[in-house]
């Protein structure tokens, strides 16, 4: 079979392009054909996985096995092993290995940008394997005919153009744009820790136009809803209902929302790892060694600022040389940024590393390649004032406090932090060198605005002294039980309840333990509890399907927090200004039918000094 299905278009010309340069003599051909035959190889997979099975000769897949081979190019490569092998019973003309060598080529040339010219050799051999994964997947015998015959039919690239804005293929062309967009949108919006990356971008633009209709207006939905109709419709090879000209107008619509998407939800981003950047290049000029703060509200990316500025840190060339130190606050967060930047990071992944003692943070810090290293606040603290290492360093903090003596352990390092809330020790890591204020992103939609309400329980004399007898313990728990079923008939979601201390709140946990409850679960989570357990209690928290709907945890227990699901804080004891700032960040993510996030407060805080710098309704 030599005819072109619709669906192998792209891939095919992604083919053809290279070809066009593979015919060149310059050092900028020899790239662009090596990248571009890279390109095709993950577009045949992508498009082969996303076919109807019916387009592919009745072949079925499991869906988790798709949405597995479809994460990222190495799953891509692992299902074409799978294929040959399995499926067709076949050998690999092309061995995976080879396969992967040559998109490390080509990651040098894309991600890099270092100039260097790919042997002729090696273009060659990635042609080599293009052609085969294409033809092997489209049931191509000979692309090279194909290839041949197009350019004697005079098949140009003008035509090829013109025939692709068709009003169905501009359409096609659109739609999969929502794909880059798609994972961009995640990254702004904080899930790319997520465990499964949902496949279906109309899904995934639903979901966020349902939580943030100041980003995405509502009739984004009906919008979304439609493109999916007719992109299945055009995927699975029938005619499409719509006439030219209403295509034409989804199109419009579906071009304007991807550039809302692209300009409006990632230019704040951009300002604050900018101002870091410049800043981080500054204070080495002039070995200045604080750097500055990055003051960021969670739920607004901060994560994400943080690793966009590491990875950006890491290819410049003035400091690509410096060893990267990523302090967290707990094991949990210093585990989810590091699979993130994994991720992003691809073949380049072993730069990155997980210290997890002090020695493994020591030897870490004194090899010849310099590496990113994610580790804990505490370690640092550990043992005694032996320094961690004497060479030039860049620490970076998340949202952590400092020890004092900090900067005696590592005395050539320089300091910058991203946080919601500054720091106890500001002169750890100097003056703010970019702030995106609360209001503003609940101005531009990526937060919501804070509602409290005052609460007293007449029969508890003081919850400021954090000492109750049993009977107010109890009726503590029944109040705060009460208010949430409530609250879960108006607003479904999750909320955590403030305690003074330990002791405290098993107290607390042992009343609910008494009430309980058939539909709500509540957890205790403490420093008292092993990170593995902590772990898995807040993979449950986490799931909106899990009937764990409750945690107790103490002010320091806020930190690392960072679930959109949360709704509601119950505040049961007098806190400081950090924890308030904390609890603030913690429920006011955007999700689904949620308003506003609600703090319910038993203790009496006094609100109007945060009036200015948050959106708060008493």
């Amino acid at each position: 079979m030599s005819h072109l299905k619709p669906w192998a278009l792209a891939p095919f010309e992604l083919l053809e392009h290279a070809e066009m340069h593979l015919k060149g003599n310059s050092d900028f051909d020899k790239r662009m054909a090596l990248v571009s035959f890279d390109n095709s190889i993950e577009s045949s997979i992508s498009t082969y996985l996303l076919l109807n099975p019916t387009q592919r000769n009745g072949q079925q897949f499991q869906k988790t096995d798709v949405e597995k081979w479809l994460f990222n190019y190495h799953s891509k490569i692992e299902f074409i092993e799978h294929f040959v092998l399995q499926v067709l019973k076949k050998q690999m003309e092309v061995e995976r290995d080879d396969i992967v060598f040559y998109h490390g080529l080509r990651n040098e040339l894309y991600h890099k940008g270092n100039g260097f010219v790919p042997a002729e050799i090696h273009v060659q051999g990635i042609r080599k394997a293009a052609f085969w994964v294409f033809s092997i997947l489209f049931n191509i015998q000979d692309v090279n005919r194909i290839l041949l015959q197009k350019s004697n039919d005079s098949f140009s690239s003008k035509q090829y153009e013109a025939s692709s804005v068709s009003p169905e293929n501009a359409f096609l062309e659109i739609f999969s744009n929502f794909k880059k967009e798609f994972n961009d949108l995640l990254e702004t919006k904080s899930k790319i820790s997520n465990d499964e990356i949902k496949s279906s971008v109309t899904e995934v633009l639903r979901e966020i136009a349902q939580s943030n209709p100041n980003i995405l207006p509502n009739q984004t939905i009906s919008l979304l809803e439609k493109a999916g109709e007719i992109r299945n419709t055009i995927i699975q090879g029938k005619t499409i209902d719509e006439t030219p000209l209403e295509l034409k107008n989804i199109n419009s619509q579906l071009a304007q929302l991807g550039e809302k998407i692209n300009s409006s939800l990632r230019a704040y981003q951009k300002q604050v790892v900018d101002a870091a950047i410049q800043a981080t290049t500054n204070a080495i000029d002039n070995k200045n060694n604080k750097i500055g703060i990055v003051l960021q509200p969670v739920g607004s990316g901060l994560g994400i600022s943080l690793l966009s500025f590491i990875l950006t840190i890491k290819t410049n060339p003035a400091t690509k040389h410096l060893p990267i130190l990523v302090l967290c606050d707990r094991s949990e967060t210093r585990e989810q940024l590091y699979y993130t930047l994994v991720k992003t990071l691809g073949d380049d992944a072993d730069l990155a590393i997980i210290a997890t003692d002090r020695i493994s943070l020591i030897s870490s810090l004194s090899l010849k390649q310099p590496k990113i290293i994610f580790t804990t606040i505490q370690l640092t603290r550990l043992g005694n004032q032996t320094i961690l290492t004497d060479k030039e360093c860049l620490v970076v903090g998340y949202s952590v406090q400092p020890p004092n003596e900090f900067e005696r352990m590592t005395p050539k390092a320089f300091f910058i932090t991203f946080t919601s809330a500054l720091p106890a020790n500001r002169n750890a890591f100097g003056n703010i060198i970019a702030n995106y204020e609360f209001n503003q992103a609940v101005q531009d939609g990526f937060l919501l605005p804070i509602k409290v309400e005052r609460r007293f329980l007449k029969n508890i004399s003081d919850l400021h002294k954090g000492q109750l007898t049993s009977k107010e313990f109890c009726l503590l728990a029944q109040d705060i039980l009460s208010h949430f079923e409530l609250r879960q008939k108006q607003c479904s979601g999750k909320g955590f309840i403030i305690v003074p201390s330990i002791e405290f709140g098993n107290q607390l946990y042992q009343e609910f333990l008494q009430l309980g409850s058939k539909k709500i679960s509540i957890e205790n989570i403490n420093s008292s509890i092993s990170p593995e357990i902590r772990s898995v209690l807040y993979k449950r928290f986490n799931d909106e399907n899990d009937n764990l709907f409750l945690i107790i945890t103490t002010g320091s227990g806020l930190m690392g927090i960072d679930f959109p699901l949360l709704n509601v804080a119950y505040i049961t004891n007098s806190v400081s200004e950090q924890n308030i700032l904390q609890i603030i960040s913690r429920i006011c993510r955007p999700y689904k039918n949620k308003e506003n996030a609600l703090v319910i407060d038993y203790v009496g805080v006094d609100w109007k000094k945060f009036d200015t710098r948050f959106s708060i309704a008493l």
